[in-house]
């Protein structure tokens, strides 16, 4: 059986996933380290690291970044909550309204 690659559901997760790796890696950090410190399941390091996650939570993202020790606000960028300018982008808006 051979096993197919999955593909990531967007550039902007692709990026994200890119940005975590690169940052866990500089830690010397595994997935599963990094989960344990954030408090997230580690499947779910996995799949963002992967752009499996299309749309990550605030929260979740807010506890990897602390984890990482990073700001709040570069992984919100990079995850496409805020635009370049520091304006709300409008996606989260849609998550939370709908």
């Amino acid at each position: 059986m051979s096993r197919t690659k999955l593909q990531p559901v967007n550039d902007e997760a692709a990026r994200l996933g890119a940005y975590v790796q690169q940052l866990r890696s500089e830690r010397k950090l595994s997935m599963r380290g990094l989960a344990a410190k954030a408090g997230v399941d580690f499947s779910y390091i996995s799949r963002i690291e992967k752009g499996l996650v299309g749309a990550p939570t605030a929260r979740q993202l807010y506890k990897i970044a602390r984890a990482l020790d990073i700001e709040v606000a570069d992984l919100y960028s990079e995850a496409g909550f805020v635009d370049p300018h520091g304006l709300p982008g409008f996606a989260p808006y849609l998550r939370t309204k709908y």
